[in-house]
């Protein structure tokens, strides 16, 4: 067999580099797609997870929104939100649903822990979830939209029971046309979400009509919720595999190795959360405004009316994104006049009396409207009412001994003191007392500097002394 030439090998060199180049190659590409591929799924098998305690308020929507849109950057496997709410606004709650409806990531909403509870705007939010979730000992209801005049719908029997008392059938108040059609339009509302998610319409309506309230084992029991979870734990593991239709596409779930990331409200977002409830408002609003009038009647201080100032500013805050009535917020104004009037001018309890009235009806009617799902707390309002009541009796009482006791300051209370002589008199000159220099004029005899004298009379500037021996005359 013949040797190979140099000529050859000099042409097999290169396609050797060209082969070994190629292997690299490929190794290199099958490397960077294996890494985008698990990069993917790492960030597919995240979890958002977003906590919404208390009041469903304009803070809350936000902090929805911007959940949604973090979860849609990092191409979440899904958002889970954990609830416990009252209640709150109908117009937040109702933009909420709406993002969750049209959210292109999937949503499950758990109302946890144990003893948590999603009252009034909160079972909408978790009914228009993809998927609702409850734990143990929570439960869900109560959607009737509620007003201090009435709670629900008037019955028509006995409306028309009460006309055929009179040969007629009773007109419907205003305030009872207006119950009605927001109960309707509630209703509404809640069988469309029903529809949207494939939940029982006829329970989510009981909510809204009969106001009723329902654990999480009953829940269960009539389809409303898809099951119950102790932890997050044990909802990933529920949630694996479970098919769930996000913008009519179905989308299988992948949670089996999933990781938890926390979303937090920003620091606007918290403040505000806290100031958007009833109750801490007007306390905020009684607070300013008793710290400010306290200020302008005792100048200098500075820190009554600093602090006044910053909480009604909070309160005014807290007015802009709660609805509230303006007739209410005047009748709180005059129970504070009233009361403050009580402290100077003592009518025997009767404007303290007028005072709290107006503070407790003004505080009870502040935020009855129907755009809000739940109220200030009548404790607090009562307890507040009756505690400034009871301060300006006591504030009138003190004023009224102090005009019926005697002066503490006038000439009169001079008689007798001892005084330091300044000036000899002779019998006129100049004495000491309390560190301020008085005229001073001895009835006999003489005094010389620095000795001792009893004030005896006072005459204008003047004061009538005698040695200190001699006791002072008689009062006449």
């Amino acid at each position: 067999m013949p040797s190979s030439t140099p000529q050859a090998n000099r042409h097999a060199r290169p396609r050797a580099l060209r082969h070994r180049l190629l292997a690299h190659l490929g190794a290199a590409a099958m490397a960077v797609a294996l890494g985008a591929l698990w990069t993917s799924s790492a960030a597919a098998q995240t979890v958002v997870r977003l906590d919404i305690d208390g009041t469903i308020n304009p803070a809350v929507d936000a902090y929805l929104r911007d959940g949604l849109a973090h979860a849609r950057d990092i191409d979440a496997e899904l958002i889970l939100i954990r609830l416990d709410t009252p209640g709150g606004l109908v117009d937040t709650t109702r933009t909420m649903v709406m993002q969750m409806l049209g959210a292109n990531v999937p949503i499950v909403v758990w109302v946890g822990p144990q003893g948590a509870r999603a009252a009034s705007a909160g079972v909408f939010i978790t009914m228009a979830a993809h998927v609702a979730t409850m734990a143990p000992g929570t439960h869900i209801g109560a959607a009737t939209p509620v007003t201090m005049g009435g709670g629900q719908e008037s019955s028509p029997t006995n409306k028309e029971g009460e006309g055929e008392d009179e040969g007629e059938a009773a007109p419907a108040s205003n305030q009872d046309n207006m119950q009605r059609k927001m109960l309707q339009d509630t209703r509404a509302f809640a069988r469309a979400i029903a529809e949207a998610r494939g939940r029982p319409s006829a329970w989510i309506e009981s909510t809204v009509i009969d106001a009723l309230s329902f654990t999480a084992e009953e829940a269960l029991a009539e389809g409303a919720i898809d099951f119950i979870a102790t932890s997050e734990a044990a909802i990933l593991a529920e949630l694996h595999g479970r098919t769930v239709v996000v913008q009519g596409q179905p989308r299988q779930l992948d949670t089996a190795h999933a990781t938890v990331e926390p979303f937090n409200m920003t620091l606007g977002q918290r403040i505000l959360h806290i100031l958007a409830h009833p109750t801490l408002a007007y306390l905020l609003l009684l607070f300013g405004v008793v710290a400010i009038y306290f200020e302008l009647s005792n100048p200098g201080g500075y820190i009554a009316g600093a602090l006044g100032a910053v909480a009604l500013i909070l309160a005014i805050i807290a007015f802009q994104v709660m609805p509230f009535q303006a007739g209410a917020l005047v009748l709180v104004f005059l129970g504070l006049g009233l009361i403050v009037a009580e402290a100077f001018l003592p009518a025997g309890g009767a404007l303290a009396i007028g005072g709290s009235i107006g503070l407790i009806a003004g505080g009870l009617l502040l935020f009855d409207t129907p755009a809000l799902t739940f109220k200030p707390s009548p404790w607090a309002v009562v307890s507040v009412g009756v505690a400034a009541a009871l301060m300006a009796l006591l504030a009138g009482v003190l004023v009224a001994r102090t005009h019926r006791s005697a002066p503490a300051l006038g000439p009169h209370t001079l008689i007798g003191r001892q005084a330091k002589v300044l000036q000899p008199l002779r019998p006129e000159g100049k004495v000491s007392l309390d560190g301020e220099i008085w005229n001073a004029r001895l009835a006999q005899g003489e005094a010389g500097q620095a000795a001792s004298v009893t004030i005896v009379a006072v005459e204008g500037l003047t004061l009538h002394v005698a040695p200190q021996d001699e006791p002072p005359p008689p009062e006449t």
